[in-house]
């Protein structure tokens, strides 16, 4: 059974004094500058991914800049957004297309939600269509160069001359940000090159990358860069060309991720960024031109399998575990993730109370069989990882074996 301790709750909670009261009676709200929501704080004005699903169906996260906090009577948390549409989201006579995987539309369009709904915090950078776009490895985040109106279904670029003026406004600080940021010189001439990794999972992944004319990256100096760094090498192996040092963990943007981390991946396929793949990292090696690779093993989504049928499934938070590895660079972890792996007579835990994905069963891509954990048919080395992943997952929740 699961631990029912109060401070397990995960409710977002108001931070600092009351900004202003609005309403009155049962409509009565508190206005705030913050939130604090599982250990993080969130501010108006910063930019958040959202977590929604449809139909049972997990779809992308919504992107949204917080414009306002408040509080009410009922105990609930509430922030007030403005969203940005992804190009596959929005039709201007045709569905629209983009082969930058980052970049996002701009809209005055606002709605509420639970504050419990945040993902992450994420970056967002404005660019007028005369500025140099910065390289992805530099200047992680999504690109904003026009913004959509879904009432005329119209792109209309940031410096469009017709915005009504606290439209332009708003704007045009949005853009100061990113300059101030970045130090983008306007009026730079880009031209594209587009470079592609196979991955052998069959994806391709597309980074774009943008060179003033005649050289140079127009990005700003070595600070702003976010490159992988390996930690503690543990051995070497290979020799020559070949050869790789093992370590133990890596830093990437400022965030320190280790063997047995399980985390997202990005990836696209033909131009259209799909869900994140989610791994373990079971070992991470440096090679000799440099690169970081990270070696992963894969769990399953259920609309990812088939086992004489397409799998559904009615809990948005299920995965399938698998012996499937493969190897990938270390620049596509987008960041970690919890994975509670339950046996079946235990209880599932509540979202609210443990936020993460549940595993249950271990998907064999060959036979496109799913099996219990508690098959007594796995091979000793998987049973044994499988039983200390339960364990680390009991150990945490507090629950004890039916």
């Amino acid at each position: 059974m699961l631990s029912n301790q109060k401070n397990s709750i995960k409710n977002a909670k108001p931070i600092g004094v009351v900004l202003r009261i609005s309403g009155d009676g049962e409509n009565m709200r508190s206005h705030y500058n913050a939130l604090d929501f599982c250990g993080h704080t969130y501010k108006i004005k910063d930019t958040v991914l959202l977590a929604h699903d449809s139909h049972g169906q997990m779809n992308k996260p919504w992107v949204v800049i917080i414009k306002d906090i408040t509080g009410m009577k009922n105990g609930n948390i509430m922030i007030y957004v403005q969203g940005f549409y992804r190009p596959s989201e929005i039709f201007i006579g045709k569905n629209m297309e983009s082969f930058v995987t980052r970049e996002l539309f701009y809209s005055f369009h606002k709605h509420e939600v639970h504050a419990e709904t945040i993902m992450h915090k994420c970056i967002i950078h404005f660019i007028t269509e005369k500025s140099q776009i910065p390289l992805r490895k530099k200047y992680p985040g999504f690109i904003v160069q026009k913004v959509y109106n879904p009432n005329t279904k119209r792109l209309i670029k940031l410096t469009n001359k017709d915005f009504l003026p606290d439209m332009k406004s708003e704007i045009e600080e949005l853009v100061l940000k990113t300059t101030s940021h970045l130090g983008i010189i306007p009026a730079i001439k880009v031209k594209m090159t587009l470079m592609k990794w196979k991955w052998t999972r069959g994806d391709v992944i597309t980074a774009v990358d943008l060179h003033r004319h005649g050289g140079g990256d127009g990005c700003g100096g070595v600070d702003g860069r976010c490159s992988v760094s390996p930690i503690g090498v543990l051995r070497i192996s290979g020799d020559g060309e070949n050869m790789r040092s093992h370590y133990n963990a890596l830093d990437f943007c400022g965030h320190t991720y280790k063997i047995k981390d399980t985390v997202l991946l990005a990836h696209d396929s033909h131009g259209q960024m799909n869900k994140p793949w989610v791994v373990i990292i079971k070992d991470i090696t440096g090679m000799k031109n440099g690169n970081i690779m990270i070696y992963v093993q894969w769990f399953y989504r259920p609309s990812e399998i088939f086992i004489g049928k397409n799998m559904e499934s009615f809990d948005t938070r299920e995965l399938f575990y698998s012996f499937h590895k493969d190897e990938v660079h270390a620049e596509t972890i987008m960041h970690k993730c919890i994975m509670h792996f339950i046996t079946e007579k235990s209880q599932i835990p509540l979202r609210k109370k443990y936020l993460g994905f549940i595993v249950q069963k271990v998907y064999n891509p060959n036979t496109k069989r799913p099996i219990k954990l508690t098959n007594k048919d796995f091979l000793p080395d998987m049973k044994s990882e499988i039983e200390e992943l339960v364990l680390k997952t009991t150990s945490h929740l507090e629950i004890i074996p039916a």
